[in-house]
């Protein structure tokens, strides 16, 4: 994915390890990140305790209930945004495509045709890009159908394989880039659109396979659109993050690997264990209960799955692997009716979590074919019986099921904030031996341990909670998929968050987890001016990074005038001290802000500012930040060679770092050849460099207009080292920040000082934010500086103070 590389080369992104939660889906991420709930759902696939019915979490009735019980509380992350292809719409003011808001009829019933045109007239070249890639992916999809077919897969979903990459990895993926787009070029504060092509073909293919691969190409395009179009918004700053809700890990549909479906695994266990504790023959049992589960009238009720959230009925239910349909909980012999299990004496749980439950299960015998019912659309599968309702009769079942089905886990509430997973080798508490079960080699044992509590005890989860995961790494999907998630399993609960460096309370933490990500995006929206820095303890600084900006009076090459940017390009870089050049203080042109204060203040650093130039109350000049202590050694006024010319000045100051003083001198040259030099012999003079090396290690920066190679720049050097030359690495330009030409804006650093690093920030945002590019320059301090303190003290650097030339 090249876009994704070159924000992590070139654009001072970070990559974050994001944990999923559990169960770890899409339903359950968005519930964390749009309202705080964790755990919102135990599945993507469960029995509604309130209605006795199978759901899935892709039915607008489902998803719209589910948003409705966990967005009381904290507002929804993107209120006044804009929302699409996710499971909820977050609070947004315009949702598409999403499970709890809008389908594809509803979204045709609600487009005007003249918006249609005018849409089609705007973005036309998107339209023929998309309807390109649909005979570009049939081509392909055909000769993929061909070589499956010829290795046996199911030759109904390799055929409904060849609609869903044209339907999500085109078209779907295409209308939710043009809308974003749209959205940007209007300003809404929030937009989030959710990418589905590679799960849904990693889910039949594999999650390593080059089918699901493929599509991650087309999903990198799409990002690089985008975000072309928020960087060119002259509504809105927009930042562009990027993460990937959850993993997945390979496997084996259980079916193939034990003959049967899950449902019938869990009939038999149930009724063989019940049939033994009531002297009935297993064998009776069992063949009752598999004439009632070939009953063709099971599969005759309500579908809850993409079908509906689509609008395109059986078709694509079947294209998505959803071809199970669900019914209340109900008996199959006398009664039709759902049963209260807290109002019937005989049917009261021993648990004290099962006080109360609903829709459990029916009235009827334990030997009853309907008693069972499993929801299991991947990994993750429930299990709703009355005989569960004793804690005995769950440890039975659990053995049987891992014993003699080959279930890989099966976990059940046994106490109060406790859970009992049962594998094949041996049984473990959660979440006290989480790290035991799961290994040291998972990422996230210890979460995974305490969520897996949750989930357990959620009020839709089954009596038993059946796991594909396996310690050995041969997982199981108890449909039929190559891929699959939602499980505790080390790559499916393992996702990525790529954020700018900047990204407010997110650096140091091991990993992130939906909570993390959505209260750093409540910062950044919130805070007006206060940008994310980093300090760090003095105690371990070994290096001291500084930087020379010219800012062009906060004024974007987009027209924006914005502090704010500014603070956020330094920011990004890491700076320590910061030498700023061309700042206004009440100035109308630039709405009387006094610039320098207002970027001081947004990186909680301190400040000096000299006017160069005033008149009345309008100033303009330079300043020095820094996060470190420091004093004002000195600022004054430069030589000029004519009345009216822009006057210039310097401003130097002493920083504290590691115990040790840094002397740093910042200043802003004239355009004038003749002028700068009679500035920089000054410069060089007694009054500036030469006592300030007097006092210790010195760095000279600034905005120099000039060259490398010019008489101003050799003026300097004949004493000075170019900091940029002795560090290692290119040289870039700094001016046009656009499209740099050349380096007019240098830091120099006295011989005994040390450059470690220097580098031009050459991001998106620098390139707008000013007409020059940040230099950013870093030294080693500490022995160096006490080494050559004495150095400076005993030579008096007479040579200094004789003006060159």
């Amino acid at each position: 994915m090249p876009l994704l590389q070159s924000l992590l080369a070139k654009q001072r992104y970070r990559l974050h390890s994001f944990y999923s939660g559990l169960p770890s889906t899409t339903p359950a991420v968005q519930g964390e990140l749009f309202y705080g709930q964790k755990c919102a759902v135990p599945a993507f696939g469960y029995v509604d305790h309130e209605t006795g019915q199978s759901v899935r979490m892709l039915s607008p009735t489902t998803a719209a209930k589910i948003q409705s019980r966990i967005s009381s509380g904290p507002e929804g992350l993107l209120t006044g945004g804009s929302s699409y292809c996710n499971i909820y719409d977050g609070g947004a003011k315009e949702s598409y495509f999403c499970a709890a808001s809008i389908g594809w009829s509803e979204l045709l019933r609600t487009v005007h045709p003249a918006k249609l045109a005018v849409l089609a007239f705007g973005y036309g070249w998107s339209f023929v890009r998309a309807i390109g890639l649909t005979f570009f992916e049939l081509w392909l999809a055909i000769g993929d159908f061909l070589k499956q077919v010829m290795t046996g897969r199911e030759l109904s979903q390799e055929l409904l394989m060849i609609a869903s990459r044209v339907l999500v990895a085109v078209w779907m993926r295409e209308l939710t880039i043009i809308s974003a787009q749209i959205d940007a070029a209007r300003g809404l504060p929030i937009i989030h659109l959710n990418l589905l092509g590679y799960d849904e073909h990693a889910h039949r293919r594999g999650p390593s396979s080059a089918f699901a691969r493929w599509t991650l190409r087309g999903i990198d395009r799409s990002i690089a659109r985008l975000e072309s179009s928020a960087r060119l918004s002259n509504a809105r700053d927009y930042d562009l993050w990027i993460y990937s809700d959850h993993g997945q890990e390979t496997t084996t549909a259980y079916p193939y690997v034990s003959g049967k479906t899950i449902q019938q695994a869990c009939e038999e266990a149930i009724v063989s264990n019940t049939s033994m504790r009531q002297g009935i023959p297993v064998s009776d049992t069992t063949s009752k209960r598999l004439v009632n589960s070939a009953s063709p009238k099971q599969n005759d009720a309500v579908r809850e799955s993409r079908a509906q959230w689509l609008s395109a009925g059986r078709l694509i239910a079947k294209l998505f692997g959803e071809t199970t349909t669900t019914k209340p909980v109900k008996n199959m012999g006398s009664s039709t009716d759902v049963v209260d299990l807290a109002k019937d004496p005989r049917n009261i749980a021993k648990d004290p979590r099962d006080q109360g439950s609903l829709a459990r299960s029916t009235t009827t015998s334990s030997t009853s074919g309907n008693d069972v019912q499993v929801v299991a659309c991947g990994p993750i599968g429930h299990v709703y019986a009355a005989p569960l309702n004793d804690i005995s009769e769950r440890l039975a079942v659990a053995r049987t099921l891992v014993h003699e089905h080959q279930v890989p886990m099966v976990l059940f509430r046994s106490g109060p904030q406790t859970v009992t997973a049962m594998t094949e080798t041996d049984s473990f508490s959660l979440p006290s031996q989480a790290l035991a079960l799961f290994g040291s080699e998972h990422p996230f044992a210890r979460e995974v341990g305490v969520d897996m509590v949750r989930l357990c005890e959620h009020i839709d989860a089954g009596q038993l909670v059946l796991s594909g995961w396996r310690r050995d790494g041969h997982h199981q999907s108890f449909a039929i998929q190559a891929g699959a998630h939602a499980g505790p399993g080390a790559n499916e609960t393992h996702g990525f968050a790529l954020l700018p460096c900047d990204a407010p309370g997110v650096q140091g933490k091991p990993f992130l987890r939906p909570e993390d990500l959505r209260h750093a995006v409540l910062t950044f929206q919130h805070r007006e001016l206060e940008c994310a820095v980093e300090t760090r303890p003095d105690t371990q600084r070994d290096t001291i990074r500084v930087l020379t900006y010219n800012v062009h009076a906060c004024l974007g090459l987009d027209g924006q005038l914005s502090p704010r940017r500014i603070a956020r390009v330094i920011a990004q870089c890491d700076a320590d001290v910061v030498a700023l050049q061309e700042l206004d203080c009440n100035r109308v042109r630039s709405g009387g802000i006094d610039q320098a204060h207002a970027i001081a203040q947004a990186l909680q650093m301190q400040h000096h500012f000299h006017a160069a130039w005033h008149v009345e109350e309008e100033r303009y000049g330079d300043a020095i930040l820094s996060r470190l202590p420091f004093r004002l050694v000195k600022a004054g006024e430069l030589p000029s060679t004519k009345q009216k010319r822009e006057r210039r000045g310097a401003i130097w100051v002493e920083v504290q770092c590691n115990g040790h003083s840094l002397q740093i001198i910042n200043t802003h040259l004239s355009l004038y050849p003749n002028e700068r030099r009679l500035q920089a012999e000054a410069l060089m003079s007694m009054d500036w460099i030469a006592s300030a090396m007097q006092l210790g290690p010195t760095v000279f920066c600034g905005d120099l207009n000039a060259r490398p190679n010019s008489a101003c720049y050799q003026t300097f050097t004949r004493h000075l080292h170019d900091s940029h030359q002795r560090a290692p690495g290119p040289t870039p330009a700094t001016w046009f920040s656009p499209r740099p030409l050349t380096r007019i804006d240098h830091v120099f650093n006295c011989p005994q000082l040390n450059a470690t690093n220097a580098e031009v920030v050459e991001t998106t945002l620098a390139k707008i934010a000013s007409d020059h590019l940040p230099l950013v320059v870093e030294f080693q301090v500490g022995n160096t500086i006490r080494s050559t303190a004495q150095e400076f003290l005993q030579d008096p650097l007479q040579s200094l103070a004789q003006p060159s030339g």
